[in-house]
């Protein structure tokens, strides 16, 4: 994704998160199911605005690899809002079928 992303003009500057997630690791398994699911919703639908962001930005030849990381981030965010509706019989459907989603080959 670095060199896309740089393509675009895109930061790929990262914060040194070992902290946060060490903290997130210790209270996980404090948290319930639904509060994950809460949790991963919010998560998931900032990303997906953004990607659909970076999406209508990229010029026609990133195009599809844009939209991949919509595709995959939907996924995501469709599996919890699923299971916080009770739904857990097809909540991994989008998940599944994203894998299946076929890699763009580099240029």
């Amino acid at each position: 994704m670095r060199p896309f992303l740089t393509r675009l003009g895109l930061s790929i500057a990262q914060d040194d998160i070992r902290e946060r997630i060490a903290d997130l690791a210790q209270s996980f398994a404090s948290k319930s199911w639904q509060r994950h699911m809460e949790e991963l919703a919010g998560i998931t639908d900032f990303y997906v605005e953004k990607f659909r962001e970076i999406e209508t930005a990229a010029p026609d030849s990133d195009r599809e690899v844009a939209h991949s990381m919509v595709i995959h981030e939907q996924s995501i965010h469709t599996f919890a809002r699923m299971e916080l509706a009770g739904d857990g019989a097809n909540s991994l459907n989008d998940v599944i079928a994203q894998l299946q989603y076929p890699l763009v080959k580099p240029a």
